[in-house]
């Protein structure tokens, strides 16, 4: 069950957060996927990456539902991400955020695509105790930084 979560409009965004994203557009561009969406996730403590997750639509993971119906479940940023932080017996902290970014296949002036966590997704987040996610929404073709704090 998720836990409850305050969903908050940018108010929190600070310059180490903005430099996280832009790299993590980067990265998104450096593993663009060329027949679907891009996603790409950063786990950082203070500005300070610490690990790195890309979709994949080849591959499920172990962590994750691996199928809906008839359908595969691709392997997602942001369970990559925080399965290679942890293989290692590493602790999440407070301090510690996650980013998720996405980008479209098409080449557009905006390829940024909305990249909030799907529900399988979140579950795994709080499950392993991040209390920070600051992802992208791209609405009308305005990208917008948001956060999402657990309490």
């Amino acid at each position: 069950r998720l836990r409850r979560f305050q969903l908050s409009e940018s108010k929190m965004i600070r310059l180490r957060d903005i430099k996280v994203i832009n790299h993590s557009f980067k990265l998104a561009e450096k593993y663009k996927i060329p027949y679907g969406y891009t996603m790409v996730s950063v786990l950082a403590d203070n500005g300070k990456i610490l690990s790195i997750g890309n979709n994949n639509y080849n591959k499920t993971h172990a962590k994750q539902p691996q199928n809906r119906g008839n359908n595969l479940i691709p392997t997602h940023a942001e369970v990559k991400c925080l399965a290679r932080y942890l293989v290692k017996n590493r602790t999440i902290t407070d301090k510690m955020s996650l980013y998720i970014v996405g980008i479209t296949k098409a080449k557009i002036s905006n390829p940024c695509i909305s990249s909030m966590p799907c529900s399988s997704c979140m579950q795994y987040i709080t499950d392993h105790n991040v209390k920070r996610i600051v992802y992208i929404t791209n609405e009308f073709n305005k990208m917008t930084v948001k956060e999402i704090v657990f309490k």
